[in-house]
């Protein structure tokens, strides 16, 4: 009887330490993970209940992935099953000759992406109707492009990557603004940690940002993010995905003017004596 019973309690511990292996891997925030492959990646989506414009297009989803030595942020429209990728992605990735695969011994800490709810200008012909969020956006975009002039934001949308890894031990903060102004021009705005942009810049890490278009390609490395916030502690970097207009001076264009008539002048001289 006592056999039989140390049998059915061993049984029982057998199946219990099975559940438990079986059911971990299919984790994903708060596990107790002990390793982490470098197969393994994490992606957090997020339904924008309010469709926000980016690069002339409307979006309702953003994505985020995470793995060992790579990370992408993914815009897209339609139903969940079924996204349609317009402008796909902002990628981050390590450089693996520049010995990135370090990171394959780290172990997973804590990992919190989040994307929050765009920030809109409201449907207004009052110019004195500012929202505090997109005035101070606009003054940190005059502050970065100075020659520009005010960019007039309509609408943002903010993600962060927080994340926390041991062995080696690292802490990852990244910020990312996708914003369009009223003339539907778009940027994108990063800002780092100095803490992370070292840590970027020792394992040679590339933004490659791209979509279907063909000439929509922008590749950078980390070394430039190099402009202070108004602060001590973190960095930033802007892309335009537009071509700026360039005004023509008064002067310009008295001399242009100067120019076609003195050439209009030899022409008619040229016609009238010589013809």
């Amino acid at each position: 009887m006592q056999l039989l019973l140390l049998w059915r309690i061993l049984y029982i511990l057998i199946v219990y330490q099975l559940n438990i292996g079986l059911t971990l891997p299919n984790s994903s925030y708060g596990t107790n993970f002990t390793e982490w492959s470098e197969d393994d990646w994490l992606e957090t989506r997020f339904l924008i209940n309010t469709k926000f414009i980016f690069n002339r297009q409307h979006y309702e989803h953003i994505s985020l992935h995470t793995r060992m030595n790579e990370w992408s942020l993914q815009l897209s429209y339609g139903n969940g099953t079924n996204l349609n990728k317009l402008w796909p992605e902002l990628h981050l990735f390590l450089d693996h000759r520049y010995h990135s695969t370090n990171l394959n011994n780290s172990i997973r800490g804590y990992i919190r992406n989040e994307c929050y709810p765009p920030v809109f200008s409201p449907l207004t012909n009052d110019s004195n109707t500012r929202i505090p969020e997109l005035a101070e956006m606009d003054e940190r975009i005059a502050n970065y492009f100075i020659s520009d002039g005010f960019f007039r934001t309509i609408n943002y949308v903010h993600c962060t990557i927080d994340e926390r890894r041991r062995n080696p031990l690292i802490h990852i903060q990244l910020d990312i603004y996708l914003v369009t102004n009223r003339e539907f021009q778009s940027l994108l705005y990063i800002e780092m940690s100095n803490a992370t942009q070292k840590l970027f810049s020792d394992y040679q890490a590339r933004f490659y940002l791209h979509n279907d278009e063909p000439n929509f390609k922008y590749n950078f490395n980390i070394s430039n993010i190099n402009y202070p916030l108004n602060s001590n502690t973190s960095l930033v970097h802007m892309i335009k995905l537009y071509n700026p207009v360039i005004g023509v001076s008064s002067n310009s264009a008295i001399i242009s003017s100067n120019i076609i008539i003195i050439l209009l002048s030899i022409f008619i001289w040229e016609y009238l004596f010589h013809s």
